[in-house]
Formats: C-alpha cells, sequence, structure tokens
C-alpha cells in the first residue's frame, strides 16, 4: 500500500470513459465480442497511463472492462482542486 507523510495521495473512485477504439467495440455488441475482449488489456494500459500522466497516484482500471448500462461515465464530470503534485 503506497503511503506518504509529505502529502495526501491522489486516486478517484468510479468509472473513466474507455478509449475511443475500444467504447466503438464495446457499442457493437455481441458481434464485436472478441475483438474487444483482444483490445480491453490495451484499453486499461492507456487508462492507467493517463491516470499517471494526470499525478494520479493510487491508479485502477477505470472500470473499463464492465458491462452494464450503470459503468458509463456521466458527461459534464469534472474534478475541482489542485491541478498540480505539491
Amino acid at each position: 500500500m503506497l503511503r506518504s507523510t509529505e502529502r495526501i495521495l491522489v486516486s478517484h473512485a468510479g468509472v473513466l470513459p474507455r478509449p475511443e477504439g475500444l467504447q466503438r467495440l464495446f457499442d457493437a455488441g455481441p458481434r464485436e465480442r472478441a475483438a474487444f475482449d483482444a483490445a480491453l488489456p490495451g484499453g486499461v494500459a492507456d487508462v492507467v497511463a493517463r491516470q499517471v500522466a494526470a499525478g494520479v497516484d493510487i491508479v485502477n482500471d477505470g472500470e473499463v472492462s464492465k458491462r452494464g448500462p450503470s459503468r458509463r461515465p456521466t458527461r459534464g464530470t469534472s474534478t475541482s482542486g489542485s491541478s498540480g503534485r505539491t
């Protein structure tokens, strides 16, 4: 487990948008299931890389592999607060 005595470590909770290509495969439904499954590891790696680039300390898969209507993020969701690491 990551710990810091210098600052509060940053994470997020909930759903992150899927990479565009992965979302297209998901939206195509069952006929593209094999292609979606093959592209999923790369999609997860992309989501994790974007979190690292944004300065998130404790990353996760952003639920990109989850299926179902409750998985979709709400447009306009944003974060507030500091824009950088201290």
